[in-house]
């Protein structure tokens, strides 16, 4: 459980405990037992200093089938008798869209690789798209502030518009 929260575990270069986190899942897979991982977990948000806003509920959600990882022998691999995925949802995130709306702003200023893109969006939607960014790093911002639920519930509206919109 530990190495979850350690960068090199991560697939984002964020630092998650800089930011809030709105849920956490974590799914054990092998030879492990319940209490172990009750035991385990609130060790892990002392330790590592996880917050929670108040309105969230549960906090971690933990599944824990009892069956073995399946994979093909491989040199690059160990075997492994206990497994975890850990998918969290962190304010800390912001970081990252703020990045990728700066290399856009960058890539859109000198029109690099609009032409690919003329025949099938019109300019309008990549501003739109563009548009929705701004306001989806704005949204984690005021929520990484703010403890209602509304903040909450408006960025997961917008999130789910941008996937749509990139789909």
């Amino acid at each position: 459980t530990d190495a979850c929260f350690k960068p090199p575990s991560q697939m984002t270069t964020c630092d998650l405990l800089q930011g809030k986190y709105f849920s956490a899942c974590a799914l054990y897979r092998g030879d492990i037992d319940i209490k172990t991982i009750r035991d385990t977990i609130p060790k892990a948000r002392t330790k590592y200093s996880v917050e929670f806003p108040e309105w969230v509920s549960g906090h971690f959600k933990v599944g824990h089938p009892t069956s073995t990882s399946l994979a093909e022998p491989s040199p690059h691999y160990h075997k492994s008798t206990v497994d975890l995925c850990m998918i969290t949802q962190n304010t800390a995130i912001s970081n990252i869209w703020k990045g990728l709306a700066t290399k856009f702003d960058l890539m859109w200023s000198k029109h690099a690789f609009t032409h690919w893109y003329q025949s099938e969006r019109p300019w309008r939607e990549m501003l739109e798209a563009r548009e929705e960014l701004r306001l989806l790093e704005l949204d984690y911002a005021e929520v990484a502030i703010d403890r209602s639920k509304g903040g909450a519930m408006i960025l997961c509206d917008r999130l789910m518009r941008l996937i749509k919109f990139l789909r």
